[in-house]
């Protein structure tokens, strides 16, 4: 992951030099006799502003992948509860990167500036944000996946990408804005998905096509950019991320040691972590994270430190990423343990990091009596000193990533 966390990151740090915000000069105009129009009476095409509000943003700086997650958020909040709300994108990316707090993701440059990429919000937002928590981050595999991101958008919401943006592939054709760019050179940007047209004309764009098709972008650079802030991107464009954050209200408080899934382990066909926690209220659901899609997991919930058993639940996640899942009822609790059995990987936060000679750093800590790694039918603490050679790892693991939501 870090691999491919870092070359991404380098990209999207340059999405405020050369994104061109708030401007249309990159485009060559052409016109034709017979506009196209699109059938909307079929699955072959579909938008989300046909059904639901979605306010185009203005990015600030190098904010481009904070806006494209709002704007995420924003429009899965509407498909979920059909009501409108506004998360503040420049906030977002000052908290990310709060010095304040004592572990998660700092930025020692210009934080506005500097960019940064979806999965950095897939590890804040799951502890609250504008009191809300982030309740499911569907994450899309890059190959195959264009049936399973259409679902998504349609009952979920927007999809945040990664997507290239040099000026050399984009123009306005017929009154459409398009861009068709396949180059990894040239990922530095971040827009929303919020649509698609199967029949979009392949010769629509700067760069030819070998087939029709398109995805609706929502770009973040005011409406009057494109069409009315939007514009129509090659099924054979280069995309990366690909994630629907979905947030809720639904939930007043939450019990949590980790600051995002960096890494993972594995003792063999399934993984048991567990958390011990002191927090007292009405437990409602556990939030964690997996690693594949249709990945296979029990929830069970204890009294005090691996006490009696108080509900269990399962079943698998469609999409990986992060999820919360919610309880048959809320239980009375004061202290209580959380243990998941995930099928194959764990998610656990790994160790701290630096990025691109220190400019950003991942911090991750843990003290001892908080998570715990099932072993040969042991239970044993992933503080211990000497858990790398215990697990056969490489790397200090430190919490695991379990969460607790309260109503």
């Amino acid at each position: 992951m870090k691999k491919r966390l870092f070359s991404l990151f380098f990209a999207l740090l340059l999405c405020f030099v050369l994104a061109g915000c708030g401007e249309n000069k990159d485009t060559t105009k052409t016109t034709q006799s017979h506009k196209y129009q699109p059938d909307k009476s079929g699955d072959s095409y579909y938008s989300i502003k046909d059904e639901a509000p979605l306010r185009v943003k203005t990015q600030k700086a190098g904010t481009c992948w904070t806006n494209a997650i709002t704007s995420s958020m924003e429009g899965s909040y509407y498909k979920k509860y059909r009501e409108e709300i506004s998360f503040d994108a420049t906030d977002l990316c000052l908290q990310i990167y709060d010095d304040e707090k004592a572990e998660g993701w700092f930025c020692h440059r210009d934080k506005l500036d500097y960019g940064g990429w979806d999965w950095m919000a897939c590890d804040y937002l799951p502890n609250g944000y504008a009191g809300c928590f982030l309740h499911d981050a569907w994450r899309y595999d890059i190959e195959g996946a264009r049936d399973a991101m259409k679902q998504g958008i349609r009952n979920n919401g927007p999809i945040s990408i990664a997507l290239c943006d040099s000026t050399t592939y984009k123009r306005e054709f017929d009154g459409y804005f398009t861009m068709n760019d396949d180059n990894p050179d040239h990922m530095d940007h971040a827009v929303v998905i919020i649509g698609w047209d199967d029949h979009f004309p392949k010769d629509y764009f700067k760069n030819p096509a070998k087939e029709d098709g398109a995805w609706l972008c929502q770009n973040s650079k005011s409406e009057n950019w494109g069409n009315e802030g939007t514009y129509w991107v090659s099924y054979e464009s280069l995309i990366d991320e690909n994630v629907i954050f979905s947030m809720s209200d639904e939930y007043s408080d939450i019990a949590f040691y980790d600051y995002g899934n960096e890494k993972q382990i594995s003792t063999g066909d399934t993984t048991s972590l567990a958390n011990v926690f002191s927090k007292e209220g009405k437990l409602a659901a556990i939030g964690t994270y997996t690693n594949a899609d249709n990945q296979k997991y029990k929830i069970e919930i204890f009294d005090g430190t691996f006490g009696k058993l108080l509900c269990s639940v399962d079943g698998p996640a469609d999409i990986k990423g992060y999820h919360v899942v919610d309880l048959p009822e809320s239980i009375d609790v004061k202290k209580f343990t959380v243990v998941v059995t995930y099928e194959g990987l764990a998610a656990v936060e790994g160790e701290s990091y630096d990025v691109d000679d220190s400019a950003v750093s991942y911090v991750a800590k843990s003290q001892k009596g908080q998570s715990f790694v099932l072993l040969d039918g042991e239970w044993i603490d992933l503080a211990d000193d000497d858990i790398e050679k215990k697990l056969g790892i490489d790397f200090k693991p430190n919490n695991a990533c379990i969460k607790a939501l309260y109503k």
